[in-house]
């Protein structure tokens, strides 16, 4: 009797430390799938949030040169840069200001009816952009995104005037926001589910067998 209560404590002790084992490798297996499928997650996340953040920013890029592109396609006017609301319309309801320079640096043409017959030299506007290029320029600060685009004469060379307009990216930056926000609690809710699956799994296959 004595032997078999001492078997008996021993299989119990091996079922204790069989079970214990095991509890820790489950632990430690959820553990890496869990790093694993962060590092992953976050990983794309990145990828694809950098992907349709650029693809925000050219969009609204793309809706500054708008006007421009119509006034060297001759779809347009030059005088129509003093319609606010036109320009909106071609622009987005983001449009902070636009002109039409000619390549004396005068204004010809703009938003703002003030600026018209002053020289850009005694604005701040158009220090990081050249008007001797020949392609659109672009340039991007906390607040706004600010494009040039070139009009050329008939000969398709010589630029005659340049147009200047300037889009708010507040709206930009809250749908880039929105996006991480949406990817950030996609992948909480994704590794929740997939934590509580691994803990299913292994408590009424594993732990419930020993």
């Amino acid at each position: 009797d004595k032997s078999v209560s001492i078997l008996h404590r021993k299989i119990v002790q091996q079922r204790k430390a069989l079970k214990l084992a095991s509890v820790n490798l489950t632990l430690k297996f959820g553990i890496i799938l869990i790093l694993v499928q962060t590092i992953v997650l976050t990983s794309v996340g990145y990828v694809y949030i950098e992907k349709f953040a650029a693809q925000i920013d050219k969009r609204i890029e793309d809706h500054t040169h708008i006007p421009g592109e119509l006034i060297n396609a001759g779809l347009l006017n030059i005088n129509a840069m003093t319609d606010h609301d036109k320009m909106e319309k071609l622009v987005g309801s983001h449009l902070l200001d636009g002109m039409v320079v000619g390549a004396n640096k005068v204004i010809f043409s703009s938003i703002n009816q003030q600026d018209i017959g002053q020289s850009i030299d005694s604005l701040d506007r158009f220090d990081k952009f050249s008007l001797t290029e020949l392609t659109r320029q672009t340039t991007r600060n906390t607040k706004e995104l600010i494009t040039i685009t070139p009009i050329f004469a008939s000969d398709q060379k010589t630029p005659r005037f340049f147009v200047y307009v300037s889009a708010s990216t507040e709206d930009a930056d809250f749908e880039k926001h929105q996006l991480t926000l949406l990817f950030f609690w996609g992948s909480f809710a994704t590794l929740i589910f997939t934590s509580a699956v691994i803990f299913v799994f292994f408590k009424y296959n594993i732990l419930h067998r020993l």
